[in-house]
């Protein structure tokens, strides 16, 4: 199973940030973006906290108090970060997980190739693509029909390359491009799976994509022809074609983020027309 890739693009709310020409660009939904001088491949966001792995290997993190990028952990490949947590995978595959506060990281599990922090719950990919899920499920977030938590992880679903979540819900891509999603589902992030309420088992709302992205109340998908596709709030239940040539996104509560093949990068309001984003 090939290694999950590198996030270039990050967003947590109304927080994002952007690799872009050797650096990264940071900003909110209201404030213009600042550079900061790191040459980065792989970026992550909670709501005051920002990371970056860079070409070394090193977990970098600063704060909204603290802008000064300091070394968070070593030896890092991929990383996911919000409210809850930040869950790290080494480069030999160790899962590990700090909490808020907290002074050392604990060991998670091993052979994982992502992990990813939902803040109410926490998932990882394993190398054999198997997925697991540790933390609330009242909303339906381990898609296998339960509604109550159980202690540690749990594995519910196989054959999996990449899995997001947002507070109440997660969206998986399997290895042939379907994408399926599981929990709350009140403004649209899963389609009509569940729409109006929850959705307690996975289920697939997209197809032929090569990756996938979710928020508060949307989800972006692109599909192998490199058309990027959206559903959600402002939007609807049905995927709306956006824009053409895409290589990454993400997306936070209101915006989202995307990067063109021409490396392009692109902001805007979920329900508008995507705008270019201006470097700094």
């Amino acid at each position: 199973m090939a290694p999950v890739r590198h996030s270039t693009l990050a967003a947590f709310y109304s927080r994002h940030l952007a690799l872009h020409e050797g650096s990264i660009l940071e900003w909110t939904d209201l404030e213009p973006a600042r550079r900061i001088a790191l040459n980065a491949v792989h970026v992550a966001v909670a709501r005051n906290e920002s990371y970056a792995i860079d070409r070394s290997g090193r977990l970098l993190q600063w704060s909204i108090d603290s802008p000064q990028p300091r070394v968070f952990a070593e030896h890092i490949a991929h990383a996911s970060a919000g409210e809850s947590a930040v869950l790290a995978v080494t480069t030999d595959g160790l899962l590990i997980k700090r909490a808020p506060g907290a002074s050392v990281w604990t060991e998670v599990a091993s052979d994982v190739v992502q992990g990813w922090v939902g803040d109410s719950s926490d998932y990882y990919i394993a190398r054999d693509g198997r997925l697991h899920v540790s933390g609330l499920a009242h909303r339906g977030q381990y898609g296998d029909g339960l509604l109550t938590a159980v202690d540690g992880w749990k594995h519910v679903a196989n054959d999996v390359v990449h899995v997001c979540a947002h507070t109440g819900h997660a969206v998986l891509l399997k290895s042939g491009g379907t994408a399926e999603g599981t929990g709350g589902n009140r403004f649209g992030p899963l389609g009509h799976h569940g729409f109006g309420d929850k959705a307690d088992r996975w289920g697939t709302i997209f197809e032929d994509a090569t990756h996938i992205a979710t928020g508060a109340r949307n989800t972006l998908a692109i599909r192998s022809d490199g058309t990027l596709w959206v559903w959600g709030e402002h939007v609807g239940l049905d995927p709306v074609h956006v824009m053409d040539d895409v290589s990454d996104v993400a997306c936070g509560d209101h915006h989202a983020i995307a990067r063109t093949r021409d490396e392009r990068l692109w902001f805007w309001a979920l329900g508008a027309p995507p705008t270019r984003l201006l470097s700094m």
